[in-house]
């Protein structure tokens, strides 16, 4: 609050001494030729108006102070509606955790507990939206109810949706698992079945991812591309003939069934660089996109696979998933400035797009 210049009752002070008011009156009931008694009921009316006239003064330098010292403090509920979370000590958020555990309590009441040895990275935190990616380790959210940001942690085999609980993520290699203390959390992955569950109070999800099939040696031939030689009994060493784009998306999308999302990757990679030129190479880059964003949790990858995507003339309206995926992708690998320019890109190709509300979201308009 606004310090006074002075003290209030200096301010407030009068300016006329007891002996000038005395005299004035006196001159005033001289000239209205009034009784003794008249004068001391007169002058006790006078000094009565006297005060209310001090009293009056007071409340208007005090308002005045009080007006000046509001409009010097920033409005704190506003200022957290219109910008980012922070610390409660002040500070920014972008990597959080470490070797120690460790408690960060934010601005608008929400707190963050990282268990030792555990890592949560910060890839969005707007007014409306807070994305995170838990790296590895558990983390325990507290989420303030009712506030204005939905919050999102990507945990690699899974993405946790919530606007206001508490709840802890643990990710392990090969698995993660969610907790919910109270209130309400969606689930995404493509592990489960169609690809979302609901948690309340008291649940708990483990995902696990499984273990890949082994291989053939015919199917290891193929996926190693056409440098692998095939051998076989009894017969001369031959170069077998590359998979086609087919067999390859094929055998990622199987990959991927499985929960084998290396493999899946290793195919998609395949047909890209045995059929680039390929018509449908545009669509192994677009799978391969999505899968690095939606259950690798490489955002950054993706990015790079969409505008591959993107670059090999998709049809139209594979275009314009892919470039709403892009703009998705780099908002969560937190280069919010590019996803802006793809989101303006988006909308002079596409005016009436189907993904506009989703795009708001991601680029800080919704």
């Amino acid at each position: 609050m606004t310090k006074l210049r002075a003290p209030l009752a200096d301010e407030l002070a009068p300016q006329i001494d007891e002996r000038a008011i005395q005299r004035i009156w006196s001159g005033v009931q001289r000239r209205r030729g009034g009784s003794w008694f008249a004068e001391r009921r007169s002058g006790s009316a006078w000094l009565f108006g006297l005060a209310g006239a001090v009293l009056s003064c007071a409340l208007l330098v005090a308002g005045w102070h009080w007006y000046g010292a509001r409009a010097s403090v920033p409005n704190l509920a506003n200022a957290l509606a219109v910008g980012p979370l922070l610390a409660r000590s002040g500070g920014g958020l972008s990597v959080l955790g470490g070797a120690p555990a460790s408690s960060q309590e934010l601005s608008d009441g929400s707190a963050i507990t990282l268990d030792a040895g555990s890592r949560l990275e910060v890839l969005e935190n707007t007014a409306k939206t807070f994305v995170s990616v838990l790296r590895r380790g558990r983390g325990t959210f507290a989420v303030r109810p009712g506030g204005p940001r939905r919050w999102t942690i990507e945990a690699g085999l899974a993405t946790v949706e919530v606007v206001g609980t508490r709840f802890s993520v643990t990710r392990a290699p090969g698995s993660v698992e969610v907790s919910v203390e109270h209130g309400v959390v969606l689930v995404r992955s493509d592990l489960i079945q169609d690809r979302v569950q609901r948690l309340t109070a008291g649940q708990r999800l483990t995902i696990h991812e499984p273990q890949p099939e082994p291989l053939s040696a015919t199917s290891a031939a193929s996926m190693a591309g056409p440098s692998a030689p095939s051998l076989a009994p009894g017969a001369s060493t031959h170069s077998s003939a590359p998979p086609s784009l087919s067999e390859l998306l094929d055998q990622a999308d199987a990959h991927r069934r499985r929960g084998d999302v290396r493999g899946a990757e290793t195919a998609l990679r395949a047909a890209l660089a045995a059929h680039g030129s390929d018509p449908q190479a545009a669509l192994a880059a677009f799978t391969l996109g999505k899968l690095l964003l939606d259950m690798a949790g490489r955002p950054g990858d993706a990015a790079a696979a969409f505008a591959r995507c993107l670059s090999l003339s998709p049809p139209s309206a594979l275009a314009e998933d892919a470039l709403y995926r892009l703009a998705e992708a780099q908002a969560r690998a937190g280069d919010s400035d590019a996803a802006a320019v793809t989101a303006r890109q988006y909308r002079a190709r596409y005016p009436h797009g189907q993904h506009e509300r989703e795009l708001k979201r991601w680029v800080g308009e919704d």
